[in-house]
């Protein structure tokens, strides 16, 4: 059962390799087929991006650019309710390119518009993990089609609303939350997310720090005191406030925290990370222009279970309390 499976994988995958090089593909077989003979039928050939399949030949991955797809043909493309891993690619890697209007997008696909109507998705009752990197100008509307069965979310380029909060709360399957370049507002009431009582996988990624001042970069602390299941949480680029530390400490499942680019305002108590009893690892990497002298005090004592310690590029002074033995 599983030799089959793999072998459509990677041969879906080579076929794929080769479409993407210029070379002609013609050899999909079952509902993968299906969906590139529809795009190809549709002169949308180069929105196909990837397909897997089970041993009944049903998709259960696709890969897709959404340019120039009407929201009728996405909502074709998606007709397939054994889907359980769904991914919108954008071209450009750097999330920081605004590729709306870029040339190559429109020499690729014709044109740079995107679909408006993602309706389809909440027909998609298998659907495990949805990575919606692609999709721009993500709204409440869009986000409400997202089925309850999704695990994992990937988001970027997003302004938090109070409605975008409600909606994502409602994901009550949710396990892994990655919010990219999501500007998310402490004047929120967050209080919904406790809901998401199967979210332990958290991972907030910031604009990187081209400057010393970023006002979307911070912390939020008022929308993290309301993810109490937590047990990994990594946080890249953020501003830190001592309220966001202290927001730490009632994450009592919390076994992995890693703040990377990380730029401490002012001196630091940790000392609240004490309640967290389950804590395995620990890492810790300032900002490089971050030349202001600081003082970070922890407690180690308690944290029985701590394995890893890193603590890098910080010009500090590390402070402990207690005895604590690497």
């Amino acid at each position: 059962m599983y030799s089959k499976c793999i072998s459509i994988f990677l041969t879906l995958g080579l076929l794929l390799l080769v479409k993407v090089n210029g070379y002609i593909v013609n050899e999909f077989t079952g509902q993968c087929k299906e969906v590139y003979d529809y795009l190809k039928s549709i002169d949308k050939r180069e929105n196909f991006a990837g397909c897997g399949m089970n041993e009944n030949e049903e998709i259960t991955r696709l890969n897709l650019y959404s340019y120039c797809l009407k929201d009728e043909e996405l909502s074709t493309a998606l007709n397939y309710t054994t889907i359980e891993t769904l991914e919108f690619r954008k071209l450009f890697i750097d999330w920081n390119i605004d590729d709306s209007d870029d040339i190559n997008i429109v020499f690729r696909f014709g044109c740079s518009r995107l679909p408006t109507n993602y309706e389809a998705l909440s027909h998609l009752t298998n659907l495990k993990e949805l990575d919606l990197r692609g999709v721009k100008n993500l709204n409440a509307n869009i986000l409400a089609s997202i089925p309850k069965s999704v695990e994992k979310l990937t988001i970027i380029n997003l302004t938090f609303t109070q409605e975008i909060v409600d909606v994502l709360s409602n994901l009550t399957n949710l396990k892994t939350l990655l919010l990219s370049h999501v500007i998310i507002s402490d004047e929120l009431d967050y209080s919904n997310f406790e809901k998401l009582i199967n979210l332990t996988d958290l991972e907030i990624v910031n604009e990187y720090f081209y400057e010393p001042t970023l006002t979307n970069n911070d912390v939020p602390g008022n929308m993290l005191k309301h993810c109490n299941n937590l047990k990994k949480l990594t946080i890249s680029d953020g501003i830190f406030y001592q309220q966001n530390i202290d927001a730490f400490g009632n994450m009592s499942n919390l076994e992995v925290l890693e703040l990377d680019g990380a730029l401490f305002n002012n001196d630091f108590d940790f000392s609240s990370l004490d309640k967290l009893n389950n804590l395995t690892t620990l890492k810790i990497n300032c900002v490089t222009y971050n030349y202001e002298y600081k003082h970070l005090t922890f407690n180690f004592s308690t944290l029985a279970k701590l394995k890893t310690l890193n603590i890098n590029r910080c010009l500090t002074s590390i402070r402990t309390k207690g005895n604590f033995e690497f």
